[in-house]
C-alpha cells in the first residue's frame, strides 16, 4: 500500500495498525490504515504517528467521540532506535532484527516514557536490507506497545475506557527522514 500523504513532498508509505482494548467487558478491535513510521538515521530515532480521524472502532459512540476530539494526532511515539545496527548479511531475507527500546508516548497532550518492542525485516525480492552499503527503504516492521488509559486521562474523555490499550503495527513500513519528506521529529 503506497500513497502520497502530503502534497509537494516525497511519498510516504502508510502502515496499518491494530488497536485492542476492553470496554464494558467487550473486546474492541480498532484499526487505522494511515499510520506513519519514520526513522531519523542521524539521531537513531523512530517516530510513529497515528492520526485520530483514521481510527475506526466499529462502536458508533466511540467513533463519534474520536471524531469530535480537537487534536488530530491520537498517538505519537518517538524514541531510540538502533538504526546503525541494521546491517543484514543474508541476501535471502532469512534474518530479522528484534529490538526493544524506550520512547516518549504522547496522547491527549500528555507525554510519558513508554517501552516498545519491534522486529525489523525486509520482504523485497531476494535482496537484503542494504543497497550499495546503504540501508534500503522502506524496511518492514512489526512494532508493539501498550499503555494504561488513565495515565493519559483518556478515561476522563470516555469513562468506560479503563482497561489497557494494545497497539500493534504488523507488516508496517519504515520511512526514512529526508530533505524532501515530512518530518515527524519536529
Amino acid at each position: 500500500m503506497c500513497g502520497v500523504l502530503y502534497p509537494q513532498t516525497q511519498s510516504l508509505y502508510p502502515s496499518a495498525v491494530k488497536i485492542e482494548t476492553e470496554i464494558n467487558k467487550k473486546m474492541i478491535n480498532a484499526h487505522s490504515s494511515s499510520t506513519i513510521l519514520q526513522v531519523n538515521e542521524a539521531t537513531s530515532e523512530i517516530a510513529v504517528r497515528i492520526d485520530i480521524f483514521s481510527i475506526k472502532t466499529g462502536n458508533d459512540t466511540l467513533d463519534t467521540l474520536l471524531q469530535k476530539l480537537n487534536n488530530t494526532t491520537a498517538v505519537f511515539l518517538k524514541g531510540n532506535f538502533p538504526i546503525k545496527n541494521l546491517s543484514f548479511v543474508s541476501k535471502n531475507n532469512e534474518e530479522q532484527r528484534d529490538y526493544s527500546g524506550k520512547a516518549q508516548l504522547t496522547i491527549n497532550g500528555i507525554t510519558k516514557e513508554q517501552d516498545y518492542t519491534c522486529v525489523v525485516y525486509n520482504l523485497r525480492e531476494n535482496d537484503g536490507l542494504t543497497e550499495n552499503n546503504n540501508t534500503a527503504y522502506p524496511l518492514n516492521i512489526n512494532l508493539f506497545f501498550e499503555f494504561e488509559p488513565e495515565k493519559f486521562k483518556l478515561n476522563e474523555l470516555f469513562k468506560p475506557l479503563m482497561n489497557g490499550v494494545k497497539i500493534e503495527v504488523a507488516n508496517g513500513f519504515i520511512n526514512k527522514l529526508s530533505a524532501n519528506s515530512p518530518n515527524l521529529f519536529k
